[in-house]
C-alpha cells in the first residue's frame, strides 16, 4: 500500500508527523525487531522524561517549535519471536500505523517487508490485511548519535525496565511496572471493570482479616487461598494480561500489609481452542505475569463441565470473584452464571459484545452475523429476572474502528 515501508532517519520518526490540530505532531509507536544481543548492546528507550523534544534534520540542537508532541512507546519484539508466532499477539492492531527499527545485517529490510506486508496467513492460507508499517529505521552510528542527543539512548544489559524491575513473588509495594503496550485492552475492562476489581479484592481481604481478628485465629489461616477472575473466550489473552499487570501493581501492597492475609489473585483465560493456550502462555511469561495467570482449556458450550470446574475450584479454597467476556456470546453460559448458586455477594459479571443500539434496530454489518448480535435489553432482562444482581452499567458504545455498536454491561451479585 502507498506510504508503507518508507525508510526514514531517526529525526524523522522522532519529530513525528503533523496532525490536524495545527501545532501538534504524532510520533508512531516503534517496534525494535533486532535480536536480543543487539538490543542489549544499544537501544532506543523512552524513560527519561524528554520525549517531548524534537530535533532538526541536521542533528543540531533541540527544536522547541513543536509544543504538543505526543509521546509514543518503544517495544522490543525480536524478529524470530514474531516469525514463530510466540510474540506476534503483542503487535498493534492491523489498522494502527507504526514504525520498525531493524538492522540490515541482523534483520534485513526485505525480511521485515515480507513479514509485515504479507496478505495471506501462512498458518491458515486465508487472506488478511497487512500491518501498517509506515516507517522503517535502520540501526547505524548516525541513528545512535541522534538517539543520544535526544536522551533516548541506552546501552548494556537492562537492569530496570518494565516488569523486569520486579522479581516473581516480590511483595514490595509499587515494585511492578508493566512493559509498554502496543495494544489496548477493551475499554470496558480498562475503565470500569479494573477499578471494581481493585475495590472487590481489597474489600474481600479487609473483611476476611476483620473476621479472623474477631475469632482470634492466626493470620495465615484463611478460608480462601485464591481469588479468581475468569475471562470467558479469552482468545489471544490480552485482556487477561492487562488485568494481571494492573492488579499486580496494587495486589502486593494490598495483600501483604502488616496484619493482612496473603491471598493469591489469578486471572484465568478460558477458551475452547488449544492454540489459545499456546499463544497466551509465552505472551504472559514475557510480560512477567505468568505467576498471576492460567490458561484453562474448556468447552464453554458444555455447561456441566463449567459447573463442575466452578465447584471444584470452590472446593479447593478458590473463589471466582468475577466472570467477564469480550466479544464472546454464549446464552446458555450466561443464563447459568446469572443463576449460579456458588457465587457470593459482590461477585461481578461483565460483558462487552456487539449489540443493537435500541430495540428493533437494524444490523447493517457482515460481521458478526445478526444472529450473534444482542438485542438492546437482552442482558438486562437475564440478570434482572433472577433478582440476584444489581446492574452497574448498561450502556452502548462504538467499537472504535468499524462503526459497530457494543454493549458495556456490568452486574454485581447482591
Amino acid at each position: 500500500a502507498s506510504g508503507l515501508f518508507k525508510t526514514v532517519l531517526f529525526q524523522d520518526w522522532w519529530n513525528g508527523v503533523a496532525t490536524n490540530e495545527g501545532d501538534s505532531s504524532r510520533r508512531f509507536p516503534l517496534v525494535d525487531v533486532r535480536s536480543a544481543d543487539n538490543h542489549d548492546a544499544q537501544r532506543v528507550v523512552l524513560n527519561n522524561g524528554n520525549d517531548s523534544a524534537c530535533i532538526s534534520r541536521d542533528n543540531d540542537a533541540t527544536n522547541s517549535s513543536t509544543t504538543n508532541q505526543c509521546s509514543s512507546v518503544v517495544v522490543h519484539l525480536p524478529f524470530e519471536t514474531l516469525l514463530s508466532g510466540e510474540r506476534s499477539c503483542e503487535l498493534p492492531p492491523r489498522h494502527v500505523e507504526f514504525a520498525v527499527l531493524t538492522d540490515d545485517q541482523d534483520v534485513p529490510r526485505k525480511n521485515v517487508e515480507e513479514f509485515f506486508g504479507a496478505t495471506v496467513s501462512k498458518a491458515t492460507q486465508q487472506s488478511r490485511k497487512p500491518w501498517r508499517v509506515v516507517q522503517i529505521l535502520v540501526a547505524n552510528d548516525d541513528l545512535w548519535l541522534c538517539a543520544k542527543k535526544c536522551g533516548m539512548f541506552e546501552q548494556g544489559t537492562q537492569q530496570h525496565y518494565g516488569g523486569l524491575d520486579n522479581s516473581k513473588g516480590s511483595s514490595k509495594s509499587g515494585s511492578f511496572v508493566p512493559f509498554p503496550r502496543l495494544w489496548q485492552p477493551d475499554p470496558l475492562i480498562q475503565n470500569k471493570l479494573l477499578p471494581l476489581l481493585r475495590d472487590r479484592i481489597q474489600q474481600y481481604l479487609s473483611h476476611n482479616d476483620s473476621n479472623k481478628r474477631k475469632r482470634g485465629e492466626e493470620s495465615d489461616t484463611i478460608p480462601v487461598s485464591c481469588l479468581e477472575i475468569w475471562d470467558l473466550g479469552s482468545g489471544a489473552g490480552r485482556d487477561v494480561c492487562f488485568l494481571a499487570e494492573e492488579l499486580k501493581r496494587c495486589v502486593p501492597s494490598i495483600s501483604t500489609q502488616e496484619g493482612c492475609s496473603r491471598c493469591e489473585t489469578k486471572i484465568v483465560g478460558v477458551d475452547n481452542h488449544k492454540a489459545s493456550a499456546k499463544r497466551c502462555i509465552p505472551f504472559w511469561k514475557h510480560r512477567h505475569v505468568d505467576d498471576m495467570t492460567e490458561a484453562l482449556y474448556m468447552n464453554l458450550n458444555k455447561i456441566d463441565l463449567v459447573k463442575k470446574e466452578v465447584q471444584d475450584r470452590f472446593s479447593a479454597s478458590s473463589n471466582v470473584v468475577c466472570y467477564y467476556a469480550v466479544r464472546f456470546w454464549n446464552q446458555k453460559l450466561v443464563n447459568y452464571l446469572a443463576n449460579e448458586e456458588k457465587s457470593q455477594k459482590g461477585t461481578l459479571f461483565a460483558m462487552s459484545h456487539f449489540c443493537k443500539p435500541y430495540e428493533g434496530a437494524p444490523w447493517n454489518f457482515d460481521h458478526p452475523k445478526e444472529k450473534n448480535v444482542l438485542e438492546r435489553t437482552a442482558l438486562q432482562k437475564i440478570f434482572e429476572t433472577t433478582g440476584k444482581w444489581e446492574i452497574l452499567r448498561n450502556e452502548i458504545a462504538p467499537d472504535g474502528d468499524h462503526g459497530r455498536t457494543l454493549i458495556q454491561f456490568v452486574a454485581r451479585r447482591i
